[in-house]
């Protein structure tokens, strides 16, 4: 009788499992949560350098980073003002950096000419004057458009590097819409 309580309590007892790692959870809390916020950044000479909002941003102390959902960036340099938009994206600062997530829409306003700019995953480096992406991007003005894999991009001048597969469509003002000349 006691081998087959004996029997009957080791069957009942499973072996020990290996030690998992555990998660530490306090690497996913946050120590501060916002709503609807905004923030500027201002250089030494008091000039506004940056403007960002968004719906919500989640701070998480161990690595510095904030999450943010639908942020909005807008960028000032002289003669240039750059406004990104997308549905979420992270803001690491020291440097300042941005990854903006999703679809992201951009527009470049220089000397009163608009750029239009559409793709995801952009990173904006305000601190290097740097704007990127790897993905395909549609980059458009009045009478044109190009389309490229990646973009590299300076913030303060305004140009535009397309990394790949580049194509462009241009029309001649007054054209758009209208059908090609019968032969």
């Amino acid at each position: 009788m006691i081998i087959a309580i004996l029997s009957l309590d080791w069957a009942e007892d499973p072996p020990l499992a290996p030690d998992e790692d555990t998660i530490d959870m306090t690497q996913s809390q946050t120590d501060y949560y916002l709503e609807s916020f905004e923030t500027r950044k201002f250089d030494v000479a008091g000039q506004q350098t940056y403007r960002f909002s968004g719906d919500t941003l989640s701070h998480f102390p161990e690595d510095d980073r904030s999450v943010i959902e639908a942020p909005e960036l807008i960028v000032y340099r002289e003669n240039i003002v750059w406004h990104m938009q997308s549905p979420r994206g992270v803001f690491t600062p020291e440097p300042d950096k941005f990854l903006l997530e999703g679809n992201v829409s951009m527009r470049r306003v220089s000397n009163r000419q608009l750029i239009r700019l559409e793709t995801s995953d952009v990173t904006v480096l305000t601190d290097d004057n740097q704007v990127s992406t790897g993905q395909p991007i549609t980059v458009s003005g009045e009478n044109w458009q190009l389309r490229s894999i990646g973009l590299e991009s300076d913030i303060s001048d305004g140009t535009l590097k397309l990394l790949s597969n580049v194509t462009a469509r241009y029309e001649t003002p007054g054209s758009a819409g209208q059908a090609p000349p019968s032969q």
